[in-house]
C-alpha cells in the first residue's frame, strides 16, 4: 500500500501548508468527496503546543470544509456511545464507540508521532482505537494489559472505521515521549525528544502508515542528550527502548490481521518510489 512522505525540517505554516497540498492531490484526497458529508477529525495531542502538530490539525479542518464537510473534533472521550459487534473480535467483542464517530461518515486521524507509554507507538492504529472509544469504552481498554490491551486497541480501531471511508495523516516532527520522568531527564541533561523533524505522510491505509512511520523514525539518528541517552538498553526500536513493557507492533499485527491494512508498503515521495518495506 502507498504511504506519500514529505520529509520536512523546518517548522513554517506555509510551507508545511504546501507540502500537505501537494501530498492529498497526489494521492487523491478529493475522492472522499467530503461533501455534505459528517467528517470525524481525530486528533491525539489536545492539549500540546506544538506547531507543526497544530498547523496540520488546522488545515485539515479547513480543507475538509471547504470542500462542503462538516467537521466534528474527536479528542476528549464522550459519555455517549453506541455498541458495536465486533464478529471476528479476541479480546473485544462489542466496543463502546464514541456516538460521534458511530454517526459520521469519514473517519480522518491526524496523528503527532511520538512514543506512548501504554502501546509505546502513538500511530493512526493506536490513536483510531484509543480516541474512538467512549469514556466506557476507554475504561475497558485501561482494564486490559500486554498483548490483551494491543488487541483491544487494534480491534476498537475496526470497529471505528469498518464500512466508512478513513484517511489518515502522520506528523513526525516534535518526536518525543511527553510523559516520561521530567525530574529524570532534568538529572541526566536530557530533553524528551527522540529524533529532530522529519515530515509528514499521508495514507488511506493506517497499518501501512504505521509501519512506515515507524521505520523512518527507527532508522533516524537520535538526538543528542535526547531521551534515548538516558535508557539502559538501546536497540533498533526505539519506542521499546522507551517503554520495554511495550509491544506495538503487536497493534499492526492484529490490525493487519483484521483487514484494517497492510504492513507492508511502499513509500512514495516526490512522486517517486524511494523504499519497500515487508514486515513478517
Amino acid at each position: 500500500m502507498e504511504v506519500y512522505y514529505s520529509p520536512l525540517q523546518e517548522v513554517n505554516q506555509e510551507l508545511i501548508h504546501k507540502r500537505l497540498d501537494f501530498l492529498l492531490r497526489k494521492i487523491g484526497f478529493g475522492e472522499i468527496g467530503c461533501a455534505g458529508k459528517k467528517v470525524a477529525l481525530l486528533r491525539n495531542d489536545l492539549h500540546s503546543d506544538y506547531e507543526a502538530y497544530e498547523t496540520v490539525v488546522a488545515y485539515m479542518k479547513a480543507r475538509i470544509e471547504s470542500e462542503g464537510g462538516t467537521v466534528v473534533y474527536v479528542d476528549e472521550p464522550s459519555h455517549h456511545s453506541r455498541e458495536v459487534i465486533i464478529p471476528d473480535g479476541e479480546s473485544v467483542k462489542v466496543a463502546y464507540i464514541d456516538e460521534r464517530i458511530a454517526t459520521s461518515d469519514v473517519v480522518i486521524s491526524v496523528n503527532h508521532i511520538k512514543a506512548n507509554e501504554y502501546s509505546g507507538f502513538s500511530g493512526a492504529v493506536n490513536n483510531t482505537g484509543w480516541y474512538s472509544a467512549s469514556l466506557e469504552g476507554r475504561r475497558e481498554l485501561v482494564a486490559l494489559t500486554g498483548t490483551e490491551h494491543h488487541k483491544a486497541v487494534a480491534e476498537y480501531a475496526a470497529a471505528a472505521t469498518r464500512n466508512r471511508q478513513r484517511f489518515h495523516v502522520g506528523v513526525a516532527m516534535d518526536v518525543v515521549a511527553d510523559y516520561v520522568n521530567q525530574d529524570k531527564l532534568k538529572e541526566a541533561g536530557a530533553t524528551n525528544k527522540i529524533v529532530g523533524n522529519l515530515g509528514i505522510v499521508v495514507s488511506y491505509d493506517m497499518v501501512a502508515m504505521d509501519e512506515a512511520l515507524g521505520d523512518i523514525i527507527t532508522q533516524a539518528t537520535p538526538v543528542d542528550h535526547g531521551v534515548l541517552s538516558t535508557v539502559e538498553k538501546r536497540t533498533w526500536d526505539y519506542f521499546k527502548d522507551i517503554s520495554p513493557n511495550s509491544e506495538w507492533q503487536a497493534i499492526l499485527l492484529r490490525a493487519d490481521r483484521m483487514g484494517l491494512g497492510t504492513r507492508s508498503y511502499a513509500l512514495v515521495k516526490d512522486e517517486e518510489l524511494i523504499f519497500y518495506g515487508e514486515k513478517i
